[in-house]
């Protein structure tokens, strides 16, 4: 398939650059499909998609930063579901780097065998 780029502005100066299939759906074999920019360009999330679904294999597939850069989260999908075997599906990080909170999920469906599926931590 083929991939189309189409850049969305907003009128508060952001913008995401959309890659796209034939059909129209969010799609990119080589890279993010959708990288979400400020208005000064920097990129503030990064989304994989196949064929209009949020999927990537071992890595994750929606990743969201700080305006500094830092990561501010990091979404394992496949097939559209939040999804992990063996680890976390989500963890969201502070600004300083250290973790916030975790998420197991297998299937879109919340679930962990050995311990809470969702764990948040305090900053101190």
């Amino acid at each position: 398939m083929n991939s189309h780029k189409v850049i969305i502005k907003k009128d508060n100066g952001t913008f995401k650059t959309l890659y796209t299939n034939n059909k129209g759906q969010p799609h990119r074999t080589d890279g993010p499909a959708i990288i979400w920019h400020e208005s000064d360009g920097r990129v503030v999330g990064k989304e994989w998609w196949r064929k209009g679904k949020c999927h990537r294999e071992n890595e994750p597939a929606l990743i969201l930063h700080y305006t500094d850069g830092s990561v501010m989260a990091k979404h394992w999908y496949f097939e559209g579901d939040l999804h992990r075997t063996g680890g976390q599906s989500s963890v969201w990080y502070w600004e300083d780097g250290s973790v916030h909170g975790k998420e197991w999920r297998v299937g879109g469906n919340i679930h962990r065998l050995n311990g809470p599926a969702i764990v948040w931590y305090r900053k101190d």
